[in-house]
Formats: structure tokens, C-alpha cells, sequence
């Protein structure tokens, strides 16, 4: 679905060049101009500025006749997730657990817990929905201490009242489900702690692909392994 939306969006940049001289935007912050075109061949698409406070207005000027239409992303970096979007529809929870060797079970961690290099940890992803949602995305960043455990791959997986596809990537695990039924279900993997040090793991993000309105968050938490 993103490459038919990224082919869809050649093919208008490529209508407009061939009737017109490709269009112009600009715009600025701080200072700073941000200049983009759609010429296919020797246009920039993209420009990207810093700015310690998100200017209260914006303006876009094209320099030229020819229609055309741009848009601003502003990336922040924070240690709160941001607020949900989802209201009432659907919330997702992030716990890890500890394998305890003596007890041979899982005991919960938080972020006051010290681990230990080799410890095996478990992520469960607990997702509660009102109603039955449809392709579902789900991105958990993970810690950097923290390993894939010996078997994790990607691939289709059957966890508890759902099934997801999984993909194992280097900054967290990422997650495709068609279906996710109404009411609680739950995602789980496992990892191990490989690095000593203080650590902090991502949010998780969950968000319907064809409502993106559809969109909630769990904060990620802070992790301390000494050898």
C-alpha cells in the first residue's frame, strides 16, 4: 500500500512537469530558507531546517503558475509519548518481564529494576480495542541494551486472540496485524540484555494504516544493567 501511494504521488509530480515548468515552493524558519521542487530530474523533494520553538505561522510561495501543493512534518524528540488519538477506540500497554531461573518464571520489571548482562527479557504488548479494527501497524523501539533472543525472526506469529506478521529490525520490532479483535489482546517477544549501562527504550506506536486518525501510544521505559 505505500508503494501504490508512492507510485500515485510520482505520477502527479510527473503531470505537472510535463504540462508546465516544474513548480517552486518556498518557505522559511528561523531564517532558513526551505526551498523544494518537483522536478523529476533535478529537483529536491525535500528540505529540512532546525528550530528550538515551532514557528506560530507558516507560509508557502510558489514562484511560478503552475498548481502545486506542499506541507510541513515537525519531528520532536521527547521521552513522553504523544497524546493519543484514539479516544475511546482502542489503547495499547507496554511490560517487560525478567526470566527468574530459580522460580522459572517471569517477574515484572520497572525502572528502578537493575539487570543484569545475559538476562533474558520478555516484551508483552497489550492491546485493549471497543470495536474489531483492520490493518493495524505497530511500532515498538527498543532499548539498545537489549538483543533479539536466539530464534527471533520475522515472520507470521499467533499470539493471544490475534495474528501478526513480525519483523525483526535494529531499532525495535515492528508488527502488521489485518485484524485485531475487540477487546484484549496481547503481543509478546523475547530479548536479552547484552550492554552495561543506563538505557531508555522508545515508545510504542499503534495506527490503523486506512484511519490514521486511529493512533495511540505507550511510553517506553528506562532500563540499568551492570555486569
Amino acid at each position: 500500500t505505500k508503494a501504490t501511494a508512492a507510485i500515485v504521488n510520482l505520477l502527479q509530480r510527473n503531470q505537472q512537469t510535463a504540462t508546465g515548468w516544474p513548480a517552486t515552493l518556498k518557505s522559511g524558519i528561523n531564517k532558513t530558507a526551505l526551498t523544494v521542487t518537483d522536478n523529476l530530474f533535478g529537483g529536491q523533494l525535500f528540505s529540512f531546517a532546525e528550530t528550538n520553538a515551532f514557528p506560530s505561522s507558516l507560509t508557502i510561495a510558489n514562484d511560478n503558475n503552475v498548481n502545486a501543493t506542499g506541507g510541513f512534518n515537525y519531528y520532536y524528540f521527547s521521552a513522553e509519548p504523544p497524546a493519543s488519538k484514539a479516544g475511546s477506540v482502542v489503547s495499547i500497554t507496554k511490560q517487560q518481564y525478567r526470566f527468574n531461573k530459580q522460580t522459572n518464571g517471569w517477574d515484572a520489571i520497572d525502572n528502578n529494576t537493575v539487570l543484569k548482562i545475559a538476562d533474558k527479557i520478555k516484551t508483552v504488548l497489550t492491546i485493549t480495542a471497543s470495536k474489531q479494527l483492520k490493518y493495524v501497524f505497530i511500532d515498538d523501539k527498543k532499548a539498545a541494551a537489549l538483543e533479539p533472543a536466539e530464534g527471533l525472526s520475522s515472520g507470521y506469529q499467533y499470539g493471544d486472540h490475534i495474528q501478526y506478521y513480525q519483523s525483526a529490525r535494529d531499532a525495535g520490532m515492528q508488527f502488521f496485524a489485518e485484524t485485531v479483535a475487540s477487546g484484549v489482546s496481547s503481543i509478546s517477544y523475547e530479548t536479552v540484555v547484552a550492554t552495561e549501562g543506563k538505557f531508555y527504550g522508545g515508545t510504542t506506536s499503534l495506527q490503523c494504516m486506512y484511519q490514521p486518525q486511529v493512533r495511540t501510544y505507550a511510553k517506553g521505559g528506562e532500563i540499568r544493567v551492570v555486569k
